[in-house]
């Protein structure tokens, strides 16, 4: 439902309320970038994720929020997940509401709206939202800690 919202947003770009405007960006701003080091080894382009958790927009008509949480997506450059050399990991800000299966559907259009990434799907090797991660303490964990 969230991304539908995006989806929309994206294709009226000048209709879009100026909130909501903002909203999206302020979700592009917490997504990962290239980060320093790159040329060095580095293989993970963290975003901003407090910024992506404060992300609040009232959906219109609706009784509910539109809020964001931070998934992160592992793209091998060579097809082989396995070569963990060649693996790039970097977060988005996507809707709280998305899954991992959600995330992975997504993906999958991806070629279908730009040829620039036909083969994107096959360098997909997990894909993890922070839901998935972010698992309740249980007695051991306490015990541990």
């Amino acid at each position: 439902m969230d991304l539908l919202i995006i989806g929309i947003a994206a294709m009226s770009k000048n209709e879009t309320p100026t909130e909501l405007a903002n909203v999206l960006a302020q979700m592009m701003d917490a997504t990962a970038k290239t980060s320093p080091g790159m040329l060095r080894g580095s293989r993970n382009l963290y975003g901003f994720k407090q910024e992506c958790d404060i992300v609040k927009y009232k959906v219109p008509n609706q009784k509910r929020e539109f809020t964001t949480s931070y998934s992160r997506v592992y793209i091998s450059l060579t097809e082989d997940c396995e070569n963990l050399e060649a693996t790039l990991g970097f977060d988005i800000c996507m809707p709280s509401s998305c899954t991992s299966m959600d995330l992975e559907s997504l993906i999958a259009i991806i070629p279908e709206i730009n040829a620039t990434f036909a083969n994107i799907t096959n360098m997909v090797c997990a894909i993890s939202t922070f839901a998935d991660i972010n698992k309740p303490m249980t007695l051991g964990s306490w015990i541990m800690m």
